[in-house]
């Protein structure tokens, strides 16, 4: 099946009851995207649920790494936020 309204992992979401989220990981061999919301809590959705799942997309919030007790030094980090010294290195490239 052919991913309609595709999760970008690192993109953050609002659903229709007011919760926010990030896309933690998405496969497409698998058909499952994995979201976290601000709480911490993990869910994994199937394609299809994603698909009908009523959410827009929003700026991540102020505080999103303190309430995920995440630390931006740990390992990991850049796969999935990127490295930000490399993202304004292309922003620049971009710009030329």
């Amino acid at each position: 099946m052919a991913w309609q309204n595709p999760p970008e992992v690192g993109a953050w979401y609002m659903d229709h009851q007011g919760r926010t989220f990030e896309v933690v990981a998405s496969d497409e061999q698998d058909e499952t995207v994995e979201i976290q919301y601000m709480d911490g809590n993990v869910e994994e959705l199937d394609l299809e649920t994603w698909a009908e799942f009523r959410k827009e997309r929003v700026e991540p919030p102020e505080d999103w790494v303190a309430s995920m007790d995440m630390d931006p030094n740990l390992e990991g980090w850049n796969h999935l936020h990127g490295d930000p010294v490399q993202q304004a290195l292309d922003t620049l490239e971009h710009q030329e």
